[in-house]
């Protein structure tokens, strides 16, 4: 229910839960992770599916067009939320005013920016010289105002641990979009089948999460809300702003400046490598931010929080790209066809990023939840810029060069993020590199193990031998790794099936319930 004035006449805290102990805060969070775990397997692998199919219809020239328009409206995206989003799951107290504005805010920048796209779509075709750029480009704009519709609610409901809602509504939107997409393809919509799946999972996902939602904005904004809200807002926008430089200049400069066919194969390859991170490391990653905000005033226990997280992804993530990069010779073929054969070393080189990217996507969210947004930004502004560099000398290279300035970017960045959060959290270094050093060295080895195995294993004649070579690496590699781990991380391990035994004993409680 909203909260009633207080009798000076302002707004009074919208009742928060009781704050739990640290038993109840670890079982609630691993309880997000595993409904995230639900979601992001769900969603990826039909997207995986889907994808899949529109790949074996589409050419690489069509995909790549699509992709490049997706990272135009991604950069306008930025700036639609403002990083309010953020700023309302971060802020220990909020009152009726907070979302009202944050939603209002959002809402309007998203319009304004959704018209400026089709009107300038015209002439950012011109200058990448790709006519067909420009109707891709304004249709896809639609997408800003859908998801300004659904950011805050949705951080309400991630702000309260409604992870459970959050998954039932992007599973029904996903899975309906996929199949809008794929039908599109078969009747040979060619690029715009991409275009109505994504448009139409966005306009689903907000009808679907109004719904469940009680919350409803009031026509009002609240200047003293808008100011409590900016300073990590602002800095959460920098900090997406100068992501979206780290995580899409290498598309802008291919599709731009090499070829739309080109981006085509990278984009596979990069897009194999972002549902593996989406299906494990961004699982935890996303709980993160909540979890850690909780307890922004107990340091101890946010270190060992945080290595507890950091420590449980880098033994998953290092672990599925080692296995990944092996087998890709087999699993991409598998999936998208022969055809795409060019994005399997391209993906190889991005796990090398993805596996280190297992660990260092908790520093934005521990730096935020301390209040250190600041600090988030410099580090993203610092990676951002050394990527770009990187992007822009590795271009002439062709696509291989690209990938490996990519992934080399993570590394050269890595001793200034250790010196950051060292600074922010006191966190010893060692403590926190054995979390990803002993896992790695076991995916090395893994690695090199796999991949004898799959050069010496008689090449697959079909789908049905290219299944069989995926699964024998994969019983290998959890021996080979399970073996190491046992021997060099047995506490991290020890850890994670900790928490799925307290999981298993704990009893169900209500779900939680967001201030309306």
């Amino acid at each position: 229910m909203r909260s009633s004035p207080t009798p000076d006449g302002t707004p009074a805290p919208v009742d928060e839960p009781t704050p739990a102990d640290g038993k109840d805060l670890r079982s609630r969070t691993f309880s997000s992770v595993l409904w995230v775990v639900a979601d992001r397997w769900i969603n990826r692998v039909a997207s995986l599916v889907v994808f899949a199919i529109i790949g074996r219809l589409l050419g690489a020239s069509e995909i790549g067009l699509v992709a490049l328009a997706a990272t135009f409206v991604a950069l306008f995206q930025v700036f639609a939320d403002q990083g309010f989003s953020d700023a309302l799951i971060q802020r220990k107290e909020i009152d009726d005013t907070h979302p009202d504005s944050a939603f209002w805010v959002s809402v309007g920048s998203a319009t304004i920016l959704c018209l400026s796209v089709i009107a300038v779509a015209g002439p950012i075709s011109s200058a990448v010289q790709t006519p067909d750029l420009a109707p891709v480009l304004r249709v896809l704009s639609v997408t800003m105002v859908l998801s300004s519709l659904s950011a805050t609610p949705a951080a309400l409901l991630e702000r309260d641990f409604g992870f459970k809602q959050l998954t039932k509504r992007r599973v029904v939107a996903n899975l309906t979009g996929g199949v809008i997409g794929v039908v599109a393809a078969f009747a040979g919509a060619g690029v715009w089948a991409i275009v109505a799946q994504s448009v139409s999972s966005s306009l689903i996902g907000v009808v679907i999460l109004w719904t469940v939602v009680p919350w409803r904005p009031r026509m009002a904004i609240s200047r003293q809300s808008v100011r409590d809200l900016r300073p990590v807002g602002l800095n959460v926008l920098g900090i997406q702003l100068f992501a979206f430089l780290n995580n899409q200049s290498d598309k802008f400069v291919i599709g731009a400046f090499i070829s739309p066919a080109a981006l085509g194969f990278y984009y596979i390859g990069m897009r194999m490598i972002t549902i593996i991170a989406d299906i494990q490391t961004s699982v935890i990653q996303q709980v993160s931010l909540t979890a850690l905000s909780k307890v922004q005033d107990d340091l101890p226990r946010f270190r060992r929080g945080f290595l507890a997280l950091t420590g449980t992804s880098a033994a998953v993530g290092v672990f599925t790209y080692a296995y990944f990069a092996a087998m890709a010779p087999v699993l991409i073929p598998l999936v998208f066809g022969s055809n795409w054969e060019p994005s399997v070393r391209i993906a190889q080189i991005l796990c090398a990023m993805g596996a280190l990217n297992s660990v260092l996507v908790f520093d934005r969210s521990a730096l935020i939840a301390l209040g250190r947004a600041k600090l988030a930004l410099q580090i993203t502004i610092t990676q951002s810029l050394v990527g770009l560099v990187a992007v822009v000398a590795t271009a002439p290279l062709g696509i291989t060069g690209v990938a490996v300035g990519v992934s080399a970017r993570q590394y050269l960045v890595w001793p200034f993020r250790l010196k950051t959060l060292r600074t922010a959290i006191g966190l010893p270094v060692w403590t926190y590199l054995r979390q990803w050093l002993l896992p790695a060295a076991a995916g090395v080895v893994m690695f090199g193990v796999l991949t004898g195995l799959r050069t010496v294993l008689p090449s697959p004649g079909g789908a049905p031998g290219q299944l069989g070579v995926a699964a024998l690496g994969a019983v290998v590699g959890i021996a080979v790794y399970g073996l190491i781990g046992r021997l060099l991380f047995r506490d991290i391990l020890q850890e994670f099936s900790g928490a799925i035994r307290a999981r298993r004993r704990r009893r169900p409680s209500p779900e939680p319930v967001v201030s309306s």
